[in-house]
């Protein structure tokens, strides 16, 4: 009996990590599961029968907080029981993202509604956190076999089959809609706004404009494998995914979103074209003539009146209107900025407090209408109609008033380190081809979205915000598993 008990308690420490394992196994299965959930569902999610004065948005954001919530508890357990190897304290990224979360704690406790501020910070930390993580998970190493659990950027492959086959389904329904298709409009009613051309594509978006934000980079994350794939099954599915993208973005009339995919296709056209031969080279001009055949046509079909064209859409005019400063789209812009400007010198260093920004909005419209002699901002006033603006339609200058010159230098600082790091690794020929492309992929469709973010807000909506942080977490976890791969 003394020698069996004695056998037990020496077993017992060797007992102890293998179950630690098996749960930080577990765990890292949840929170991986629990981003895919994101990414797939808040994009498609709606309640029928539901209706409130922006129904699309407070319904996707009931899952998108649920799933938040439950993705910031775990990315908490695993951060900090879990710690393991992984050196944040050596990672200026995640130092500088630590840094403006802090930012924003300070904005919302020296804001005037200081409960409303960190109520709309908690979802903005979730975010935070989910990108603090996935590198955590990503450099994990499994005391069993000692491989990395997603160092092969595997999970990566998943991540990006699960966003463009979202996407496809919420283009392909979109399109439906546009050629009066629409299949659950029994179920999920909804009004055209003012019966414009491009009100008649929104999805299961709820806006025209956030669904062009939302494709714009999903176009991105398919184009390496269109070009590169030695797969011909592959550049098939890459080519109809991106082509059904292309027409819902086109006939949703985003110009913002136009302008930064066109600003990310440019490093993946040169990493690719770099690391082609004369014959590859070739079927690579090719296929992005034909591309370019498909997009001049239809922007032609789109623009003029022919049968076709049933909506009367004119994409064409809408981009020549682009420096139209008396469009209505410009005006409200000009608003916006001057409405910025002055809570920004109201409150420089840390600013109005997160979330804030639509509750100073009249308030500062107040100001500035006591500033002007000429009466240009009471016209504006008659032309909001009562309507309060959410957003600034810029998250750059959203950031700079609701964190303050503080918050925006160290946001902007984040962003520079991670694309840098990210492209720098993109184009180093020392390591594996295809796990740069996939990087290259990734970075580019983050890029696309940091972009169009100086046009629109993709940081303060579900669909767009999740993809963002996602596409954002996966560039920096993949280029940190390239790192550690890199020959000495």
């Amino acid at each position: 009996m003394k020698r069996s008990a004695h056998k037990e308690t020496k077993s017992l420490p060797s007992a102890s990590p293998t179950i630690r394992l098996s749960m930080l196994i577990l765990l890292d299965k949840a929170i991986l599961l629990l981003i895919l959930t994101l990414l797939f569902l808040t994009p498609l999610f709606l309640i029928p029968r539901i209706v409130t004065h922006d129904t699309v948005i407070h319904v996707k954001n009931l899952l998108a907080h649920f799933t938040l919530s439950t993705l910031a508890i775990l990315s908490i357990i695993r951060l900090f029981f879990f710690y393991g190897n992984d050196a944040i304290h050596h990672d200026p990224v995640r130092i500088l993202l630590c840094l403006f979360s802090i930012a924003i704690l300070i904005s919302c406790l020296l804001s005037r509604e200081v409960v409303y501020s960190l109520h709309h910070a908690v979802f903005a930390w979730s975010y935070h956190l989910m990108f603090l993580v996935m590198p955590a998970i990503f450099l994990s190493k499994s005391l069993r076999n000692k491989k990395r659990i997603g160092g092969n950027l595997s999970f990566l492959n998943k991540m990006r089959i699960v966003i463009c086959f979202t996407g496809f389904l919420v283009a392909v329904y979109g399109l439906c809609q546009y050629f009066e298709m629409d299949f659950i409009f029994k179920w999920f009613r909804y009004d055209i706004k003012d019966k414009i051309a491009r009100n008649y594509i929104i999805s299961t978006i709820g806006n025209p404009e956030y669904l062009g934000s939302y494709l714009a980079p999903l176009v991105l994350l398919c184009l390496p494998e269109l070009l590169e794939n030695r797969h011909w099954g592959i550049r098939l599915l890459a080519f109809v995914a991106i082509i059904v993208f292309i027409s819902a973005l086109l006939l949703s009339g985003t110009r913002g979103a136009l302008l930064a995919m066109g600003a990310g296709t440019i490093p993946i056209l040169v990493f690719i074209y770099r690391e082609a031969h004369a014959r590859k080279r070739f079927r690579i001009l090719a296929t992005l003539g034909s591309l370019g055949v498909f997009m001049i046509a239809f922007l032609v079909i789109f623009s003029f009146p022919n049968p076709l064209n049933r909506h009367n859409q004119a994409i064409l005019q809408r981009f020549k209107n682009l420096a139209n400063l008396h469009s209505t789209s410009m005006k409200e812009r000009i608003l916006f900025y001057s409405i910025g400007s002055e809570l920004i010198t109201r409150a420089p260093a840390f600013g109005v407090g997160e979330g804030m920004f639509r509750v100073s909005f009249y308030p500062a419209l107040e100001w500035l209408s006591e500033k002007d002699d000429r009466g240009g901002v009471s016209r504006f006033l008659v032309e909001l109609k009562n309507r309060v603006a959410e957003n600034a339609h810029n998250d750059f200058l959203q950031i700079w008033i609701e964190n303050g010159t503080v918050g925006f230098l160290i946001f902007t600082l984040t962003m520079t380190f991670l694309f840098a790091q990210a492209f720098s690794l993109v184009f180093r020929k020392t390591l594996p081809l295809k796990e740069r492309r996939l990087l290259g992929a990734f970075s580019a469709a983050a890029l696309c979205l940091f972009l169009n973010a100086t046009f629109s807000f993709p940081m303060h909506t579900p669909a767009r915000s999740a993809l963002f942080w996602c596409l954002l977490g996966a560039t920096h976890s993949g280029a940190l598993t390239l790192i550690s791969k890199e020959p000495l």
